[in-house]
């Protein structure tokens, strides 16, 4: 029986090494139809047994507590979840609103200028959170807040049109930092 070597990972795709080990696959599928497991060459790999091998066992790789099943710890799960959300708001005048926890990209998408708005920041956001905000309108005096307890640096006080700003949070002083 013909054993497969480990496939070259540390090569970059297309090279010539790759292609031969795809070769040799290739070769092994169209004589046997398949790879057998005991005919793959585990050489630098802790993996000895896919049949009864569980998700949560994963060499190195395991994020978080032995029940959660993720590859990334609870916090970093939770600050993806947080950097990714989308809060839109359609306000046809003056508008004063709190960006919701969990918030990652504020969109203000009035139909025209606006005279005046407020935004204040979430109420509980987690370290390293990030919140964009963008209006696709000028909003001429805008008032932009920190909530309860947060300090806000570089706090916007108008906004062009298709305009943004970012902020990262940082829990140890619990300051929200401008980034763009």
């Amino acid at each position: 029986m013909t054993t497969l070597p480990p496939a070259p990972i540390r090569d970059p795709w297309g090279s010539y090494t790759w292609e031969e080990w795809l070769r040799k696959v290739s070769q092994i599928g169209q004589s046997t139809g398949s790879v057998s497991w005991s005919g793959i060459d585990f050489t630098g790999s802790s993996l000895t047994n896919i049949v009864d091998r569980k998700h949560n066992d994963l060499s190195n790789m395991q994020g978080g507590t032995s029940a959660e099943y993720y590859h990334m710890t609870s916090a970093e799960y939770t600050l993806f979840q947080r950097n990714t959300t989308i809060e839109y708001s359609v306000p046809l005048t003056g508008f004063s609103t709190t960006i919701a926890n969990g918030t990652g990209f504020f969109i203000v998408n009035p139909a025209g200028t606006l005279a005046t708005g407020t935004i204040t920041m979430p109420a509980t956001p987690v370290d390293k959170q990030q919140v964009t905000i963008s209006s696709t309108q000028v909003i001429t005096a805008l008032t932009h807040n920190p909530n309860s307890g947060q300090t806000l640096k570089g706090a916007l006080t108008t906004i062009a049109a298709n305009g943004s700003a970012a902020w990262i949070y940082r829990s140890t002083d619990t300051t929200w930092y401008r980034i763009r």
